[in-house]
């Protein structure tokens, strides 16, 4: 199945799925807690050993196109987690990601991850990029940046192939098996703010 997230609607609270989901959202605001069931407890290890860690793991991918938003929301203090099959933006699409300055985001990728067509994914409400993982997981198909795509935070693709192209802009690492950057792209390393 598919949550499909319309108009300008906000989801808040914690809801509880029995299988996995893919997210269609083309301006909708997901500030709740997403548990997958299976997914949850796979993870109860994790939220063991963090009590403030939160997996999101509703749905199996994101992929956003046509000027479609997504805000994904962590409470000051939280580890909010993903675990996705893929990840594709175009279009003029923004991810924000959205919570304090200690608020920790984990984006695990097992397949494709993309950026492409204006692209960006952005901080807000005062999280640091240093607090931000990307990790694409596994060998597979390179990791691509094009068309003015921008990215906050840390991407770690350790056994992949990193194409940074065109006017794309990486505020964060990267940190990558091969990493090809054209002479237009831009990777800055920003500071790390202190607590």
């Amino acid at each position: 199945g598919m949550i499909r997230v319309l108009g300008h609607t906000v989801i808040n609270g914690d809801m509880y799925y029995t299988s996995h989901r893919r997210l269609w959202a083309p301006q909708g605001a997901v500030t709740g807690v997403y548990f997958n069931r299976q997914g949850f407890l796979l993870h109860d290890s994790v939220n063991t050993a963090r009590a403030s860690a939160r997996i999101t793991a509703a749905f199996d991918s994101i992929e956003l196109s046509q000027n479609q938003n997504l805000t994904l929301t962590g409470a000051p203090g939280e580890n909010v987690v993903l675990n996705l099959e893929n990840f594709q933006m175009s279009g003029d699409s923004i991810l924000t990601l959205q919570g304090g300055a200690n608020t920790i985001f984990t984006i695990n990728v097992t397949h494709q991850f993309s950026l492409a067509d204006n692209a960006r994914i952005v901080l807000a409400g005062g999280v640091d990029w240093s607090n931000v993982l990307f990790r694409v997981r596994g060998r597979g198909s390179a990791v691509r940046f094009t068309g003015n795509a921008r990215l906050e935070g840390i991407l770690l693709a350790r056994r992949r192939t990193v194409s940074i192209r065109d006017q794309t802009v990486i505020n964060g690492l990267v940190l990558a098996h091969h990493r090809f950057v054209s002479n237009t792209a831009q990777i800055i390393h920003p500071s790390i703010v202190s607590p």
